[in-house]
């Protein structure tokens, strides 16, 4: 079984990490913090990990 780890970054440290169990879950909670960060385009985005804030969707795989 696959699930999806969303990792919300605040300048360069971890501050949060989910286990969803869909995609699509994943894709709304980060849709969430993109609003919450008040990040509306691409280059907001880039602008904000060049210090280090940054959210991610990885998908791994969970063991027993």
């Amino acid at each position: 079984m696959n699930v999806y780890l969303t990792v919300e970054i605040l300048q360069g440290d971890v501050t949060s990490v989910t286990a969803h169990l869909s995609k699509g879950s994943a894709l709304i909670a980060e849709a969430l913090w993109l609003k919450e960060m008040l990040i509306r385009t691409p280059e907001d985005r880039e602008a904000r990990a060049q210090i280090g804030t940054e959210f991610r969707i990885q998908e791994c795989q969970l063991l027993p």
